[in-house]
């Protein structure tokens, strides 16, 4: 059995701001008991993250995942650097070119991993050619299912049900999209 992760993603937190917008959505995580207040290294396959709060099972009451908190590896990870949905390359099901639409799914067009790569090295834009119309155009523009990211803030749920599935009381996306003041991407991805 495999791993995998929803990732609520802001695209529009800069480097300066991810870590004061990422402490103020853990705050209310807390708050709301949707995490505990301790972080945990072994909580995420990443670099560890604060394991689901005492309000989970009253939280998710569907079948899919029953007790998904009592997993070691069911924690809340946060970015607050560049981060890419690396995981979402596995389970690509659309990658398009903004231009022509050309879908390259599942396979990257050449020259995208090494943009994805740039972006996670402190690029910010980088760019790709598409092989189909030939234009170069950002890679963050590409339209991809599921979405790659390309963001300075991230908060990556292992081992959760989908958050924008069935079966949750509680719409954890638009508790964040209300502390951010913004609209955040949904993502997924599997290891």
């Amino acid at each position: 059995m495999g791993n995998d992760y929803t990732a609520i993603v802001d695209t529009r937190a800069t480097r300066d701001d991810a870590r004061s917008l990422a402490d103020n959505v853990l705050n209310v995580l807390i708050k709301e008991r949707i995490i505990k207040d301790f972080f945990d290294p072994e909580a995420t396959l990443d670099d560890g993250g604060y394991p689901p709060g005492d309000r989970i099972p009253e939280l998710y009451t569907g079948k899919a995942m029953a007790q998904f908190w009592t997993l070691q590896t069911s924690g809340v990870g946060v970015a607050t650097k560049p981060w890419i949905n690396v995981n979402g390359v596995l389970v690509l099901q659309e990658l398009a070119c903004p231009n022509c639409a050309k879908n390259f799914a599942p396979d990257l067009p050449p020259g995208f991993g090494e943009a994805l790569s740039a972006f996670l090295e402190g690029v910010l834009n980088p760019a790709v050619v598409c092989p189909n119309c030939q234009r170069q155009t950002a890679a963050a523009s590409w339209r991809a299912f599921p979405h790659l990211g390309f963001c300075n803030l991230a908060f990556v749920f292992w081992n959760w049900p989908l958050l924008w599935g069935d079966g949750w009381n509680l719409s954890i996306p638009a508790l964040i999209e209300r502390t951010l003041g913004r609209p955040v991407v949904l993502a997924y991805g599997k290891t």
